[in-house]
């Protein structure tokens, strides 16, 4: 479920989905499905991880990233939906 109201964490994360194209806002206290995928041709990364959220069957965000301490978060790059 998208949190009712954003804390610090939440709207740094959802100002990411926003520089790619998407807005947590839009959804906030709906509930949505998340799939994570394991990315297995990422260069150089032991294990990179995606996260992608559905809600009623359209892609409203997601993000690329390493489950290490000191590795990375990415968003996703939209692709036009129908």
């Amino acid at each position: 479920q998208i949190p009712g109201e954003f804390d610090a964490v939440y709207e740094a994360y959802n100002q990411m989905q926003q520089e790619c194209g998407f807005d947590l806002r839009k959804y906030a206290g709906k509930k949505v499905e998340l799939t994570t995928f394991r990315v297995t041709n990422w260069p150089d990364e032991e294990e990179v991880l995606a996260d992608v959220l559905v809600y009623k069957k359209k892609v409203i965000g997601g993000a690329i990233y390493t489950a290490a301490v000191d590795g990375f978060m990415k968003g996703l790059s939209p692709i036009e939906q129908k």
